[in-house]
């Protein structure tokens, strides 16, 4: 993404704005800059000083919305109290991706297909995963530590944990869960819990 003239973080998100209200409306392969520029009432220099194509507006979104969301994670699990109601809070907040339709939305729509194919994607995605993974093995760390999760190994832990409720927000973004969010939180906690050594009652 090109760096943006000093004073210029407003006109950039004015155009970050109205170009997921027209992906709303028409789909990332039929939302065309000009379309985006009229939303956003700007004119084409104006995209251009932020953005060298509609791809790198796109990872740009794409990036902004994982700052936020790995924001919201960790804010989740430092309100909790011990080891086990963070990562119960990194769970929950997890399958809320996939299990809340307005954010599932948004999940869907920033990672589908065409995203998917844009250059650079899959370096975002992997920086993204890394975030959002992040206050997970800090807390399987720490619990491990402390004896809270006596068989804990966190960098392994952390890896199955994350894989685990990344299939089930994929299938439920998708369409295609098989349970509805409780029985999600029930199905990672029964299998997670006593594989680090707790009691999962």
């Amino acid at each position: 993404m090109a760096t943006a003239p000093t004073g210029s973080a407003s006109e950039q998100q004015t155009i970050l704005d109205a170009a997921l209200r027209v992906m709303r409306r028409n789909g990332y392969a039929e939302a065309q800059i000009g379309d985006i520029l009229a939303e956003a009432e700007l004119s084409t220099r104006a995209f251009y000083r932020h953005f060298g194509s509609k791809d790198d507006l796109l990872l740009a979104l794409y990036r902004g919305d994982a700052e936020v969301v790995a924001g919201r994670l960790r804010d989740r699990v430092a309100a909790a109290a011990t080891p086990r109601a963070q990562l119960e809070a990194w769970i929950d907040e997890t399958l809320s991706l996939g299990y809340d339709r307005r954010r599932a939305s948004r999940a869907a729509m920033l990672g589908s297909d065409a995203v998917r194919r844009t250059a650079a994607f899959a370096e975002e995605n992997a920086r993204a995963n890394a975030a959002l993974a992040a206050p997970l093995r800090e807390v399987l760390t720490e619990g491990a530590a402390t004896g809270a999760f006596p068989l804990c190994v966190p960098d392994d832990d952390a890896a199955t944990i994350h894989a685990l409720v990344w299939r089930l927000v994929t299938e439920a973004i998708g369409g295609r869960a098989s349970m509805d969010e409780d029985g999600a939180r029930a199905h990672v906690r029964r299998f997670c819990l006593p594989a680090l050594g707790v009691a999962s009652g």
